[in-house]
C-alpha cells in the first residue's frame, strides 16, 4: 500500500524542480541565482534539490538517444521530465501542478518564487501562481497569506482575492479571505487595492494603504480602514494567536481555524465575554483551560469537542 507524501515534502520537491529547470534554462540570471541561494538555505530545501538533481540524472539518461550522446535538454523538456519524476517520488500524494500551493488545517508553509518573492501560507490556505512576461499574478483562493514581494518596477505583482485585486511593488503585506470579507494589511511599502471589475458595491477608484493600515472589505458593509496591532496580524507566523479585546465567540472561531479538538460556546452570554492574550495556535485545550480560569467558567469535553460554559 502506497503512503501519501507530506505536503511540505511534496512542495519542496516541486520548488526544487522549478529551480533546476530555471537554472538550466534561459531564465538563469544573477538575480535568479541570488534568490536560489536564499531558497536553498531554508530547512529541507537542500535535501529536496539533491533528490530532484539525482532524479534528473536518471530521467535525462533515459531520454537521450544512444546516437545523440549527452547534452542539455531545453528548459521546457527538463521541467516536463522532472514533473514526471516528482509524480513517481510523490506516490499517492495529490499532484496540484507546479504553480499551485496549499496547506492543510493546522499547517503553514513558505515558498520562494522564481523572482525571489516569498509567500507564507497560513492554515487551510491555497494560492495559484501565474507569472508571465508582463506581470506576476497570485490568486488567493482561500485562507491567509503573507507576501514579501521582490522589487521589480517593470513587472507588477498582483494578488487577486474574490472581486478584489492588490497591486504591490517591493512590499510586504497580509491578505486574509474569510466568508463574506477580505482583509488586506500592509506591513511595509505601498499597495493599491481596487475592484477587479466595476460594480455598484463600492467606489471603483483604488484604495492606497500606508504601512500599518488594514483595509476590510465586507459583502454587507462599506469598506473600512483601521490600524491593528501588527503583532496580532502576523502572530500566526510564530505559531501564535494574538487576541486583543475580542468576544469569546470570535476568539473560539479563530482558535478553531487551526485544528485539534474544536471548541464550542453554547451560551450567547458566555460568547459575549471579552478576551485578550497570546495563545498557542494549535492547543485548543490550553486555550479552553486558561479562558475558563480567567472568567470563572468551566471547560469540559463533550465527545470530540471542548465546551466552555458557566
Amino acid at each position: 500500500m502506497r503512503k501519501e507524501v507530506d505536503i511540505t515534502v511534496e512542495m519542496d520537491l516541486a520548488e526544487a524542480a522549478a529551480w533546476l529547470a530555471r537554472l538550466q534554462g534561459e531564465g538563469r540570471t544573477p538575480q535568479a541565482e541570488a534568490a536560489f541561494k536564499v531558497w536553498l538555505a531554508e530547512p529541507g530545501h537542500a535535501d529536496a534539490f539533491a533528490r530532484v538533481t539525482d532524479t534528473w540524472d536518471v530521467v535525462a539518461g533515459a531520454s537521450v538517444s544512444k546516437h545523440e550522446g549527452w547534452r542539455w535538454r531545453p528548459a521546457a523538456a527538463l521541467a516536463a521530465g522532472l514533473a514526471t519524476a516528482i509524480v513517481l517520488i510523490a506516490g499517492a500524494a495529490v499532484v496540484l501542478g507546479p504553480d499551485t500551493y496549499k496547506t492543510a488545517v493546522g499547517q503553514q508553509q513558505t515558498m520562494t518564487l522564481s523572482d525571489g518573492s516569498r509567500i507564507t501560507l497560513n492554515t487551510d490556505s491555497r494560492v495559484e501562481v501565474d507569472y508571465s512576461k508582463s506581470e506576476r499574478k497570485v490568486a488567493l483562493e482561500r485562507g491567509e497569506a503573507f507576501f514579501e514581494v521582490a522589487k521589480n518596477p517593470s513587472l507588477p505583482f498582483i494578488v487577486t482575492v474574490g472581486d478584489e485585486k492588490v497591486i504591490a511593488l517591493g512590499t510586504s503585506f497580509v491578505v486574509r479571505r474569510d466568508a463574506g470579507r477580505t482583509l488586506v494589511t500592509l506591513v511595509e511599502g505601498r499597495v493599491s487595492v481596487s475592484p477587479r471589475r466595476p460594480g455598484p458595491r463600492r467606489q471603483d477608484h483604488p484604495t492606497i494603504l500606508t504601512p500599518g493600515e488594514r483595509l476590510t472589505l465586507a459583502t454587507q458593509a462599506p469598506p473600512s480602514i483601521d490600524r491593528p496591532k501588527m503583532d496580532a496580524v502576523v502572530a500566526w507566523r510564530r505559531g501564535e494567536i494574538f487576541l486583543d479585546d475580542v468576544t469569546l465567540a470570535s476568539a473560539v472561531a479563530e482558535i478553531n481555524r487551526y485544528g485539534g479538538a474544536p471548541i464550542e460556546v453554547r451560551d450567547a452570554r458566555v460568547g459575549a465575554l471579552r478576551v485578550s492574550g497570546v495563545f498557542k495556535a494549535q492547543d485548543p485545550a490550553e486555550f479552553a483551560a486558561v479562558v475558563s480560569q480567567l472568567h470563572g467558567l468551566r471547560a469540559s469535553r463533550d465527545g470530540a469537542v471542548w465546551v466552555i460554559d458557566r
